[in-house]
């Protein structure tokens, strides 16, 4: 209405552009480029609707209802902060959104906002009747097409066999240009998030490489094998990864409520003598092909929690219960997530009383472990000085042969990084590089 948008305009026309809304500018321009604002206006159905200066060919426009728009008016947020300080329960208020205009530089828009109904002046909203104020970057982050955009940063899973790798490994990716090169690294990061394992190449035998990489991403994951870890042969071991016979195929630490997300083995050095094959195979395949050829054993496998513990005898004692096969709820209906399988450290506590249930639970593990060891699921190969590998340890199972050769003579640092900073960084990274989000 035009009295609506005459107020708006002497609005804009005595006030200038707040602390809150230039540090807001200032924050999302830095992360992310934007277009500017072409015109605002409200809609039909009493929408803000935008449209942005964009290339030709390119979907420009987009609206918010007006609860979002009140919530999201820059007047909410803490100006350095950027964190919300308007209660939440001020959202219940019905509201009108008068008019809507952009400034002429495009930059911002200013939205002329009416709440509705008996509490609409309570002390702890915004007046009656006040002005939104919404930056073009802010807007443009925000849009509704961003988010399906900003999955781009978290794509779908891919399982596999080694069949189904390009060249019949993992994608590679050089050490040098994953520390300097912001796109490799979220190359790195989605091949890693799709398939779950990657390779590093030419990482040399400096030990401080682990370290490095997981800084390059977020924040290391500690556990109670520290910050980094060193897998080889050991007197006295305190894991079987550090003596000389097989490791069976296995994730790490399930007898955590959440596992370490991913993690990262660099070889510093391996004998030129037999054994030590690195094995790797995807538990997502493994999870797919039970549940194709024994959906009952598939059902146990979901529903039928497992103890895993470590510790007992030592200064603490992990323990926790959980199914060998998690899912998710996805658009094609319920699908394997992770997988938490290792025999190693599977506790004695048994969760059923009955012979039959018991039995079945015997039955899926062993299914389990057989579909694992199936050689078209296995990825095997002996790593050499400088090599390294990336696999989400919530879905690839990883192993070794045993080591033929003399104690010493092949070792390897290992830690751990959890899926919310690689999300996070692989995050920041698509919107600095201009993605959609």
């Amino acid at each position: 209405p035009a009295p609506a948008l005459r107020a708006l305009r002497a609005t804009a026309a005595t006030a200038a552009r707040p602390a809150a809304l230039r540090a807001c500018t200032h924050s999302y321009s830095a992360r992310r480029p934007h277009p500017p604002i072409r015109a605002a206006t409200i809609d039909a159905d009493g929408a803000l609707a935008v449209q942005f200066d964009v290339a030709e060919g390119e979907e420009g426009c987009a609206r918010w209802w007006p609860a979002w728009v009140d919530d999201n008016a820059q007047a909410a947020f803490h100006p350095s902060t950027r964190q919300r300080t308007r209660p939440v329960h001020a959202t219940r208020r019905p509201l009108l959104l008068e008019a809507a205009e952009a400034d002429a530089d495009g930059a911002c828009v200013r939205v002329r906002v009416c709440p509705q109904g008996d509490d609409a002046g309570e002390a702890s909203t915004p007046p009656h009747t006040h002005t939104a104020l919404l930056p073009a970057a802010f807007l443009w982050a925000n849009r509704p097409a961003a988010a399906a955009a900003a999955n781009a940063a978290d794509p779908p899973h891919q399982p596999w066999a080694v069949a189904d790798l390009p060249g019949l490994a993992p994608p590679a990716f050089p050490l040098a240009g994953v520390l300097a090169d912001d796109a490799l690294l979220l190359s790195l990061l989605t091949a890693l998030t799709r398939l779950g394992v990657a390779r590093l190449t030419d990482c040399g035998s400096e030990p401080e490489v682990v370290a490095r990489v997981l800084a390059r991403i977020g924040f290391a994951r500690h556990t109670n094998y520290g910050t980094t870890f060193d897998v080889r042969v050991e007197p006295d071991a305190v894991n079987q990864a550090y003596t000389d016979i097989a490791l069976p195929l296995h994730t790490d630490l399930p007898f955590y409520r959440e596992p370490p997300g991913v993690q990262l083995l660099h070889c510093i050095c391996q004998d030129a003598g037999g054994g030590g094959e690195s094995l790797l195979v995807d538990g997502l395949s493994v999870a797919c092909a039970i549940r194709e050829e024994s959906p009952e054993l598939y059902h146990v496998l979901t529903t039928t929690p497992v103890r895993f513990e470590d510790g007992k005898g030592r200064m603490y004692a992990y323990t926790y219960d959980r199914c060998t096969i998690e899912e998710a709820q996805t658009p094609q209906g319920l699908q394997p997530r992770r997988v938490f399988f290792n025999n190693g450290v599977r506790g004695s506590t048994p969760f059923t009383a009955d012979r039959a249930s018991l039995d079945r639970l015997y039955a899926a593990l062993r299914m389990f472990d057989d579909v694992a060891n199936r050689p078209a699921l296995c990825w095997q190969r002996r790593l050499l000085s400088g090599d390294a590998l990336m696999f989400d340890n919530t879905r690839v199972l990883h192993g070794r042969t045993a080591i033929a050769a003399a104690r010493g003579a092949r070792w390897l640092r290992g830690g751990y990084v959890d899926w919310d900073e690689v999300r996070s960084k692989a995050t920041f990274l698509a919107l600095q590089a201009g993605g959609a989000a």
